[in-house]
């Protein structure tokens, strides 16, 4: 399946007032993840762009597809020469890579390589929806974040550099589906703690 249109992606996680020295660097490592867990899933990106204030770290994509591309993992076997006995019938090294991968040794491929032909176990994959992946991609991000003392708060288990307040997941007009540490992803942002501290709405 093709990738359809790109629209752009908001992610905004809103918390208590972050140590401010760590506020740009927690900003840019948010913004770098998410970037590299969308490229390796095969989304083509353009640059991810980072926004923080004192209580909110942000990532924005200008254009995001809402479906991955369509695909193909590859996985290395054995060499031929020890995959084969001396009558060509699979050898115990053949026959275990099939079954570790779970699949009938008909299937798997020779291919020529460097080191020699080696069988390969060559899968199509179906692109998947942003939806489905980015909560995992996010989940990935976060723990991904250099964060030097973690905070927990409540009687959680979660622990992150401040208590989460809002979570912001957009694409184009649509909220993703994701949930960090007990927060669910909306379309409401707050503004300025003292002066304007109020929901804000964002449409797209």
């Amino acid at each position: 399946m093709a990738e359809t249109a790109a629209k752009p992606l908001l992610i905004e996680l809103g918390t208590e007032e972050l140590p401010i020295g760590a506020v740009d660097t927690l900003a840019r490592a948010l913004a770098a993840a998410v970037h590299a867990g969308l490229s390796a899933r095969g989304f083509a990106l353009g640059d991810a762009r980072h926004y923080c204030t004192p209580r909110r770290l942000a990532a924005y994509l200008p254009a995001v597809a809402a479906q991955q591309a369509d695909g193909e993992t590859r996985v290395l076997g054995p060499a031929v020469a020890v995959a084969l006995d001396a009558e060509g019938n699979p050898a115990p090294a053949l026959r275990g890579f099939a079954a570790k991968q779970g699949v009938d040794i008909a299937v798997l491929t020779r291919e020529a390589s460097d080191k020699g032909e080696r069988f390969v176990l060559v899968t199509q994959r179906v692109g998947q929806p942003l939806a489905v992946l980015l909560p995992e991609i996010l989940a990935e991000a976060i723990k991904a974040l250099p964060i030097a003392k973690p905070m927990r708060w409540g009687d959680h288990a979660w622990s992150f550099v401040r208590p989460l307040h809002w979570l912001v997941v957009l694409h184009g007009d649509q909220v993703i589906d994701a949930e960090l540490f007990g927060v669910r992803a909306t379309r409401h942002s707050r503004g300025h703690r003292f002066m304007a501290d109020k929901p804000v709405w964002i449409t797209d």
